[in-house]
């Protein structure tokens, strides 16, 4: 009996280095394994999520690829920038008493369309002017900015340079 018990210790030791000595050994594999995986995981979470929003980036696309004067003369992309502006400055009851087209300026490795305009009116004139450059015209930019109050009334004088990129 005690060859037995002192068997079954034996193998019970032995059992437990066998364990012991494998889990040294291959535990950091294993570990590095697991972080691989769960990096994978992250990566492919963060994957699904951009396909999930490819429709709203198509849609996004879509709006602003008509923006993109492509292949214009830097006239007729002038005469097009006018003319959006005069129509939202019309349905928002804006009215430009100076509109001079300033020309086309060398920017760095592009160039640029530049406007200088002209209005009158209270302070959510120019706030719905300035969403709209903001928001729907991704493309242009305020070059410079005045504000002259008229005497005795709550309306301004606008002037603002505005410059587009051109493409």
């Amino acid at each position: 009996m005690k060859t037995r018990i002192a068997t079954l210790a034996t193998i019970f030791f032995l059992a437990l280095l066998s364990y012991g000595f494998t889990r040294i050994l291959f535990h950091p594999l294993v570990q590095e394994k697991e972080r691989e995986l769960q990096e994978k995981k992250e990566a492919l979470r963060e994957i699904e999520q951009l396909v999930s929003q490819k429709a709203s980036y198509a849609s996004q696309w879509e709006n602003k690829k008509a923006l993109l004067p492509i292949s214009q003369t830097p006239e007729e992309a002038l005469n097009l920038w006018v003319k959006e502006l005069l129509s939202h400055a019309q349905s928002e009851g804006i009215t430009f008493t100076r509109l001079e087209p300033q020309g086309v300026k060398e920017k760095g490795k592009g160039k640029a369309l530049r406007l200088f305009l002209t209005f009158q009116g209270d302070i959510r004139k120019l706030i719905h002017l300035l969403y709209y450059l903001n928001e729907k015209d991704p493309l242009s930019r305020i070059e410079s900015y005045s504000m002259k109050e008229e005497e005795g009334t709550k309306t301004f004088t606008y002037e603002l340079t505005l410059e587009r990129a051109l493409l």
